[in-house]
Order: C-alpha cells, then structure tokens, then sequence
C-alpha cells in the first residue's frame, strides 16, 4: 500500500521548491517519504513533471502535485506521467470536490480520460486497460485546499465527498479572501483555521499540510495532519543560515 494511502501515522514529505531531479533522489535516500510538486506556483507543465517524478520513483517517494485548476485535462496530464495525488486550489463547495474526484478516477468512480498507453500506465505493457484503471483507482488519492471563507463554510459538506481522500487548509489565502496579509497572525483567520481542524478530527477526515519547521511538524500532527510536507527551500535556508551563524562566531 502506498504511503499516501497509510492514515494510521503522519507521513514525511517535502514540498519541491527546486525543480532538481537529483535532490528528489537525495531526499528519498535520506528517508522522506512522499513529495509535494507545485504546479499552481511554479513553472511545473506535465513535461518538467514527467523528469521529475521518474527521480522520485528512483527513490521510491509518491507524487501528489498541486493543480493550477480544476480542470479534467490538466488533471489528467499529471496523472499520464506518473503522479498518483492531486492536490486542487480554492475548492469552495461539493460541485468543486465532485469535479476534482471526477478528473482523478477512471469510470466507474469517474470521468477521467483512458490513457491505457501513458507513462502511469507503464506504456500499456504491464496491464490490460481495464487491469490498470481499476489499479489507478486503488491508488490515486484526492485532496482538497481550503482557502476562502466559502470553503470552511462548506467544509462538512465537502468532506462528506465520496472519493475525497485528503483537505487541506490555506491559512494566506484565507487571510487574504478576508481582506488581511497577515496569515496566522490574523487572530480570525487563526480561530477559523483551529475550527476547521476540530471539525476535520470530528469526521476523522485527514489533513494534508506544509510546514516549514520541526515546530510547525509537531503542531501539525497534534492537528490531525497524516500528509506532512516540508519545504526544501525551508529546510536549505535553515541549515545555511545556522552554518553561517556558527562558522563566523567569534
């Protein structure tokens, strides 16, 4: 079973901020589990994501990728290359996580296009069409990013989704929906945030989450969060920064 489908730990990831195919291997070495590609903020096309996840398969770590969109032919085109989670932005009601479940799940559990001869499908060698659809569904997993007040309104209703596997929040984008730039800073967008993790604990629903520290991954788990991603770019300027500090002291 894949990692991304284990609920019963947290699993560690990175979230990519350097598109590096030979750190994706270091990090999998070094015993990251799973990776966070980010196409929505990033220059991530399906092309530069197919080099990246064949070095994340080399070091065993399964890919969610963050979508630009929801929107089945952009889905799908991760999906082709070997991705097995999407994660989608901005998803504010049923209709939304609906649409995402149905771009990421071959029929009978939804639209996705056949792509029996994709790279995901391992070219069609390996599996009858109808073999490798069923697989796919067994392995894909969805998840859903809330960041505006229409999402956390909705969030209940969007849990109870059939096929959503995974919610996470985003608390910038949510402050700046409310009018605010200041994220967690925001004491309202903070009580939102901590009442959608209650009411995620309550539906047992798992949470997928970026941090950017040891700190944040301990609050993280205490959050319910199973899918926990840090930044590479966090965790670089970190450990340089420290270096710095220590070789230059007097």
């Amino acid at each position: 079973m894949s990692v991304l489908r284990s609920t019963d730990r947290a699993a560690w990831g990175v979230h990519l901020s350097f598109c590096c195919p030979e750190l994706i291997e270091f990090c999998g070495y070094l015993g990251f589990e799973w990776l966070l590609l980010d196409a929505e903020h990033m220059p991530l096309n399906h092309e530069v994501c197919r080099q990246l996840v064949r070095a994340a398969d080399v070091a065993n770590l399964p890919c969610v990728v963050r979508v630009p969109k929801i929107e089945a032919s952009v889905i799908e085109g991760y999906l082709d290359v070997g991705a097995i989670g999407i994660l989608a932005p901005s998803v504010g009601s049923v209709a939304d996580a609906r649409a995402l479940v149905a771009a990421v799940k071959f029929s009978p559990d939804g639209t996705r296009g056949a792509a029996a001869r994709s790279r995901a499908a391992n070219y069609g060698l390996t599996r009858s069409p109808a073999d490798y659809a069923r697989h796919a569904n067994e392995m894909t997993v969805t998840a859903a990013l809330i960041e505006t007040q229409q999402g956390i309104d909705n969030l209940d209703a969007i849990m109870a989704v059939p096929g959503l596997d995974y919610v996470a929040l985003g608390p910038n984008d949510l402050a700046f929906s409310l009018g605010s730039g200041a994220g967690m800073q925001d004491a309202r967008v903070r009580t939102l945030i901590e009442s959608a993790q209650e009411r995620m604990r309550a539906q047992r629903k798992p949470q997928l989450t970026v941090v950017s520290d040891s700190h944040q991954a301990r609050k993280a788990v205490l959050a319910g969060a199973k899918l926990i991603a840090v930044s590479d770019a966090a965790l670089l300027a970190s450990a340089g920064s420290s270096f710095l500090d220590n070789a230059r002291a007097d």
